[in-house]
C-alpha cells in the first residue's frame, strides 16, 4: 500500500487524485507546515529538501509530485490508463502537459507565495507579482487554445488532466492572480464530477 506525505491543500491533492483515479488503496500522512513537520530529522530522511508531497512505496521514498504520479500511472495502466504507452503521442502528448503545468503554469503561483507568504519580508519583492501575473497570463491563454473539449487531449481524460486542474484550482486560491479563470470553470466543473474526483474534506485534519 502506497503511504502519501503532506497536506491535502498542496500538491499533495494531485497524489491523492491520482490514487484516488487509478482505485490504489493508499494512506494518506498529514503534516502540518505551519508547525515545521516537513523539517523534522525524519521527514527530511524522506525528502532532503524538506517539501512535500513524498511517497512511501516498498521502504522507498520518492519525492517531486511529477514523479510520484507518472509512478503510480504507470504501476496501475492494466487498470486504467492515465498516461498511454511509452513512446507514443499520447504519452507524449500527456508529457507536453505535464511539464508545461510543472513550469510554465505554477511556477508563477509559487513565485508569488514565496514573495508574499513564506520569504522574510526583507527579502520579498512586490515587483515579482508583476512579473508572475504577466507569465501566469501567457500560459493561461496558450491553455485556452489548446482547451476545445472536456479533457485536454483527445478528449480522453489523463494525468495531464489532473495537474493542469490542479494548478487552477491554485491559482483560484491567489488573491494576486488578476487573470480571469471563468473561461474554464465548465472544465473543472466536469472534472469535479467525476467518481474519481476525491473530496478533499475526507484528507484534511479533523479539529
Amino acid at each position: 500500500m502506497y503511504k502519501i506525505y503532506g497536506p491535502a491543500a498542496s500538491r499533495v491533492f494531485r497524489c491523492i487524485w491520482t490514487l484516488c483515479e487509478t482505485g490504489d488503496q493508499f494512506e494518506h500522512i498529514h503534516l502540518n507546515l505551519n508547525k515545521g513537520e516537513a523539517q523534522s530529522n525524519s521527514f527530511l530522511l524522506k525528502n532532503p529538501m524538506g517539501k512535500v508531497p513524498v511517497l512511501e512505496v516498498e521502504n522507498q521514498f520518492i519525492f517531486e509530485s511529477g514523479a510520484i504520479c507518472h509512478f503510480i500511472c504507470q504501476r496501475a495502466r492494466k487498470k486504467i490508463d492515465l498516461i498511454g504507452e511509452e513512446g507514443s503521442l499520447f504519452r507524449a502528448n500527456v508529457d507536453k502537459w505535464l511539464f508545461f503545468a510543472l513550469s510554465e503554469l505554477e511556477q508563477p503561483l509559487w513565485n508569488i507565495r514565496k514573495h508574499t507568504l513564506i520569504y522574510p519580508e526583507d527579502i520579498r519583492c512586490e515587483k515579482i507579482i508583476l512579473s508572475a501575473n504577466i507569465d501566469f497570463t501567457r500560459a493561461l491563454n496558450t491553455l485556452k487554445t489548446s482547451l476545445d473539449g472536456n479533457y485536454l487531449i483527445s478528449d480522453t481524460f489523463s494525468l495531464a488532466d489532473i495537474f493542469i486542474a490542479q494548478t487552477l484550482f491554485w491559482a483560484k486560491e491567489v488573491a494576486e492572480i488578476e487573470a480571469d479563470l471563468s473561461f474554464f470553470s465548465p472544465y473543472l466543473k466536469g472534472l469535479k464530477e467525476r467518481e474519481g474526483f476525491p473530496n478533499i474534506k475526507n484528507y484534511l485534519p479533523k479539529k
